[in-house]
């Protein structure tokens, strides 16, 4: 087996480049490479999870939305503004819930229609985030 000679400039000596010192810098180069792709892959499932939970919550605040206005709708037409506030019972700490209703100022639809509007919003990675909802109950009795 042949010996690889390489000169070196410092000594101006001929040494021989050693099979260890290669395996060695194959190594440092393969650690390398595995280390990024470890970090993009556990980035990549922060940001998933992150996702999954902001999607959690903007479901949860849709369905709330959903059972306050099958709330008003259960109180039926209303002759004057009504607005309400508080925190949903299902996470009372994290959703807070506000209501406005009243008779639509539309005079050509005349008195048998109410407005009303829905905002559901929580706190999430330190922002608010909300959602609203805007409706109509029509009286054709």
């Amino acid at each position: 087996m042949k010996d690889k000679r390489v000169m070196t400039r410092a000594s101006g000596r001929r040494g021989v480049l050693s099979p260890s010192g290669v395996v060695l810098l194959e190594v440092l180069l393969a650690m390398a490479v595995f280390s990024i792709s470890i970090v993009f892959l556990i980035n990549s499932l922060a940001q998933s999870f992150r996702a999954t939970v902001y999607s959690r919550d903007y479901t949860e605040a849709l369905f709330e939305a959903d059972n306050l206005m099958a709330h008003i709708w259960a109180r039926g037409m209303m002759e004057r503004q009504n607005q309400e506030e508080g925190a949903l019972p299902a996470r009372p700490g994290d959703f807070k819930y506000r209501i406005r209703a009243s008779q639509s100022a539309d005079k050509n639809v005349g008195e048998w229609l109410n407005e009303f509007f829905v905002e559901v919003s929580w706190i999430l990675g330190g922002k608010k985030r909300a959602f609203s909802w805007r409706g109509f109950i029509f009286d054709a009795s």
